[in-house]
């Protein structure tokens, strides 16, 4: 799939924003599974995967954090323009909804992910910044 000056100047203006599966709300947007594996706790219907931002072979292969790092942003820069592809035609059938790149880590622990090299990768590569979203608060009975 190849990205189109379209596709990207979509993209430049709609907004982008990675999270958490357990943190995700239906008001966050169109929620992209980015992992390998479904979450199984997941009961918010159907969900697209991105499989181009999918870290297929990085983890698991005994790599260092450089070295995961490394060649997941090596699998985004080869597989750049089918990303912005994707991504443009999620917003074209999803108007006025951001769409919210998903996976488990919890970043505000402190956890690095995959979905925030993600976002610093296109941030580098398209000019737009890709926030975390905050996390989620707990339920408070009343």
């Amino acid at each position: 799939m190849k990205a189109s000056k379209d596709d990207c100047e979509l993209l430049a203006n709609a907004p982008l924003v990675t999270g958490r599966y357990q943190s995700w709300q239906p008001g966050h947007g169109v929620p992209i599974r980015s992992t390998v594996g479904a979450p199984r706790f997941w009961r918010h219907g159907e969900m697209p995967h991105l499989r181009e931002i999918t870290p297929y072979g990085v983890f698991g292969k005994g790599l260092d954090h450089e070295a995961a790092r490394a060649a997941y942003r090596t699998r985004l820069d080869q597989r750049g323009d089918a990303i912005v592809a994707g991504l443009a035609d999620l917003a074209r059938r999803h108007p006025a909804q951001a769409l919210c790149v998903l996976c488990f880590e919890d970043v505000q622990a402190g956890k690095e992910c995959h979905r925030r090299w993600f976002a610093t990768w296109f941030e580098e590569r398209h000019g737009v910044v890709v926030p975390e979203l905050p996390a989620a608060q707990p339920s408070l009975p009343l």
